[in-house]
Parts: C-alpha cells; sequence; structure tokens
C-alpha cells in the first residue's frame, strides 16, 4: 500500500500533478490506483482456496483407483499382485485426505450464515467423511490381510473385490465432494438478496 502511494505521487510529479489524460501516464495511475484498492487476502479466502485445492488433490489418487479398476479387476492373481507394488507410498495421500477434512469443515463454519452455501460446503465435508469411513472400515482390512498387497491373501477373490470396489466408492465420494466445495463457492459469492 505505502509502495502504491509512493508511485502515485511520483507519476503525479513527473506528470506535473495532471492526473487524467492519455498515454502510459495516466495508464500507470490508473494501475496504482487500482492496486491501492485491492483487498488483502484474508484467512477466509485461504480457507476457501484449500478447502478445493486439497478436495481436488485428493481426487487424484482416488480418481486414479476408479481409473484402473476395469482393467485390474480381472488380473489373474499373480498379476495383480505385480500391479499392486505401484502403490507403494501412496499412504502419504492420508495428509491430503486430512487437509480436505480440516479445510472443508473450516469452510462449514465459515459460511454458516448463508444456507445454500453451508448446505454444500457441509456436504463436502460429509462426503470427504464417507470416504474415511469406507478406508477404515473396508480398505484398510484388506491392507492388514494382504501385508500391503505384498502377500496374496487367503480370499483373494473377495479381498480383491472389497479393496477395489471400496476405492471406487471412495473416488464417488471424492467426486462429489469437489462439485458441493465448488457449489458453494459459487453460492457464497453471490450477492444477498434484497429483503422485501
Amino acid at each position: 500500500m505505502v509502495l502504491a502511494q509512493c508511485l502515485i505521487a511520483a507519476e503525479r510529479r513527473r506528470s506535473g500533478g495532471v492526473q487524467a489524460g492519455r498515454g502510459r501516464r495516466a495508464w500507470t495511475l490508473a494501475l496504482v490506483d487500482l492496486m491501492c484498492k485491492k483487498k488483502p487476502v484474508l484467512a477466509a479466502d485461504i480457507i476457501r482456496l484449500c478447502a478445493v485445492l486439497f478436495v481436488a488433490l485428493y481426487l487424484v489418487p482416488t480418481g486414479a483407483h476408479l481409473a484402473e479398476l476395469p482393467n485390474k479387476i480381472g488380473l489373474p492373481s499373480e498379476q495383480y499382485m505385480l500391479v499392486q507394488g505401484i502403490y507403494a507410498g501412496w499412504d502419504r495421500f492420508g495428509l491430503v485426505a486430512l487437509g480436505a477434512l480440516i479445510f472443508t469443515a473450516a469452510h462449514s463454519i465459515l459460511v454458516r450464515g448463508q444456507q445454500g452455501a453451508f448446505f454444500c460446503s457441509l456436504t463436502a465435508f460429509l462426503c470427504i467423511v464417507a470416504t474415511q469411513v469406507i478406508f477404515w472400515l473396508f480398505t484398510l482390512p484388506m491392507n492388514a490381510a494382504s501385508a500391503n498387497w505384498t502377500r496374496t491373501p487367503v480370499a483373494f477373490a473377495a479381498a480383491r473385490r472389497q479393496w477395489e470396489y471400496s476405492h471406487a466408492a471412495s473416488a464417488i465420494f471424492t467426486f462429489a465432494a469437489l462439485i458441493a466445495i465448488l457449489a458453494s463457492l459459487l453460492l457464497a459469492s453471490r450477492p444477498s438478496a434484497p429483503a422485501p
């Protein structure tokens, strides 16, 4: 802000105090004035950005699982176990899921006074919660039964089905969360209707 004021003062001195007109000076003054009027980034802006960012990032691994399902579900056990090795290290996406939970909850609190935006934001949060319920109840037990897919589980076909379809369900919930948080942002950005 101080820099912008200095730039305005310098430009006015250079132009002899003339503010209006054509050319580079007028454009410079207009640009600097615009910069001065810019609102500072608020915590609310960071919450909005992070809510969308973390949900979108969480869609990356869940969407990948859904995309590979048709090609992987019918593989023989030996090939399937070989392919499962590509998921080593994907546990780090847990941090992204945590971020999605935190920021969709924070966004819900932020827009709690706007009914439509709140409903959509809360829906996004609940969809992310659903992905976690699915993971802890259906996916993780199959990871444990297979030692993170380094050992073929005893009931291989059932374990594979449960693991694959639990990831597919998570992808659907994550996509719904992304749509809901974007809808919340759109609804929150609309000006309030005047009271009759």
